[in-house]
């Protein structure tokens, strides 16, 4: 911490805010652009950057785990395709909270969001049934009540 003491004036240079404190005047100003100000804007931008990108990335997990229910599905892997959509289903859950949490919301994560669930919950379990040679009787059930 540089502190300079001149004609009764204080300067702290290292605190978060880099205010000038004015004994004489007892009026309080804005430092110019102090390195330790630029750096508190450049970690603000960052921060501001991963807040408005963290739904979209669930959203992101949520269409590749859709995908990767895809390719499990048809290398004949059918356990870990439904593990896949019950875990997009998990990120579909979180990210439209983490969205409205955050106040995060764009046109582009809606239209993501759409792909994502179609891919996710309209594709994926499509592919799998289909894939499926042998139905059983539970199955026949689900897909008869959950249209």
């Amino acid at each position: 911490m540089k502190i300079i003491d001149s004609l009764n004036r204080i300067t702290y240079s290292c605190n978060p805010y880099n205010i000038l404190f004015v004994n004489m005047a007892s009026r309080v100003t804005q430092e110019p652009d102090t390195p330790v100000n630029i750096y508190l804007k450049l970690a603000d931008e960052y921060a501001q950057k991963i807040i408005r990108g963290t739904p979209n990335g669930l959203t992101l997990a949520n269409l590749t785990c859709g995908l990767f229910s895809l390719i499990m599905a048809m290398n004949g892997l059918y356990r870990f395709s439904a593990l896949f959509i019950l875990l997009a289903a998990v990120c579909d859950f979180f990210d439209g909270r983490v969205a409205r949490l955050l106040r995060a919301i764009s046109n582009i994560g809606a239209q993501l969001e759409s792909l994502a669930d179609l891919i996710s919950f309209g594709v994926a379990p499509a592919i799998l049934a289909h894939s499926i040679k042998h139905w059983s009787f539970l199955m026949v059930i689900a897909f008869i009540s959950f249209p």
